[in-house]
């Protein structure tokens, strides 16, 4: 295909795609799904930077593998959490070591924590800019808040910060009238009671765990989801707490995919367990209702089609990931960068309500 051909091919698609966000927003029914990105602004750690730090905090001066220290190569797609998983048994040996008698893996559980923790925030900071990404997304959630129909429904996060709860609830209390609300483990419901603005806050489920810079009531360091068997431990029983949360979202709402490379091996596998899903149900009801192939596969791409990722072109240069994703149902957006075009994505895309107080 020629360059111009497909330059003007991505320009079509990328206003579709926009239409079709613009118009399910308005609607409401939506879902934040974030990532690491959204806090990169704040000071806090990458993936590469924080597995960098356990490391050396864990294991001193031992060499790293080349592609952890810079070195160059493509990493295994399970690398960081197997190293984490390495730092962990590395840290049950050392409790083991200074007592026998004690529980290694509780002793070594609490002890991993404690030092992400302690890394994840170090170089935070604690107000950024006015338009920095978390600070547009939370000014979008506190509106939404204080409005009588909310566009957004809930927020799914895989960051164990609270980075959004510090300034989505800035001027409000967490635990008496807060604007969104943790919810990191099965355990925890959203809240129905008000909160902010004498309404519910928006919870804000954090499928990796929750560590809090401030210590709080919502804390959930046992819930925590960095190491390999923590990622199969949270995916393998269907009813789990994080399968749950990502199934009832991709079903009964819009998802909109920010500051995520969407290579996540679980998300992918939730995208595609869902494409199985409508797929299936559509293929078994061709005969009964006298659809052609042609017919079945177009119904199926417009029961798929609900979800979108934001990104940059930068992030995807050939456009794989993209194409791959866009087979699960999920439309990308891509921006030329995260300054002022995220934030006149987000304006066009969710008009603004009324001040909040």
């Amino acid at each position: 295909m020629p360059a111009n051909t497909v330059k003007h091919y991505v320009r079509r698609t990328q206003r579709n795609v926009r239409r079709s966000l613009e118009k399910d927003a308005q609607h409401g029914g939506m879902t934040l799904v974030l990532g690491a990105g959204v806090s990169l602004s704040r000071g806090l750690r990458s993936w590469r930077t924080l597995v960098q730090a356990m490391w050396a905090r864990v294991l001193g001066n031992k060499p790293m593998p080349p592609w952890l220290a810079g070195g160059g190569g493509v990493p295994h797609p399970l690398a960081y959490q197997i190293v984490f998983e390495e730092l962990e048994h590395c840290l049950r040996a050392e409790a083991l070591a200074s007592d026998p008698d004690a529980d290694p893996i509780g002793a070594a559980e609490r002890r991993f924590a404690a030092l992400i923790t302690e890394e994840l925030y170090r170089g935070f900071v604690p107000k950024g800019r006015p338009d920095d990404t978390l600070a547009i997304i939370a000014k979008l959630i506190r509106s939404e808040q204080a409005a009588p129909d909310p566009r957004i429904a809930r927020v799914i996060t895989f960051n164990a910060d609270d980075l959004l709860e510090m300034e989505a609830n800035r001027g409000f209390h967490y635990q008496r009238d807060p604007v969104v609300w943790a919810v990191p483990r099965a355990s925890f419901h959203p809240r129905r009671g008000n909160g902010a603005n004498g309404r519910p806050p928006i919870p804000v489920y954090h499928l990796h765990g929750y560590l809090p810079r401030l210590r709080n009531t919502r804390a959930a360091p046992d819930t925590l989801v960095f190491t390999d068997s923590e990622y199969w431990r949270s995916v393998a029983n269907p009813g789990s707490f994080a399968n749950r949360t990502l199934a009832n979202a991709l079903q009964d709402s819009h998802c909109i995919f920010i500051g995520l490379s969407m290579e996540d091996v679980n998300l992918m596998r939730w995208l595609g367990l869902r494409q199985v899903e409508v797929e299936d149900d559509y293929l078994s009801r061709q005969e009964a209702d006298n659809l052609s192939a042609a017919k079945s596969l177009d119904k199926i791409r417009r029961a798929l089609n609900r979800h979108f990722w934001i990104t940059t072109a930068s992030a995807d240069p050939s456009r794989l990931i993209a194409s791959h994703l866009e087979r699960r149902g999920v439309g990308t957006i891509l921006l030329d960068d995260w300054d002022g075009p995220f934030q006149e994505l987000i304006e066009s895309t969710f008009p603004r309500r009324p001040e909040s107080p």
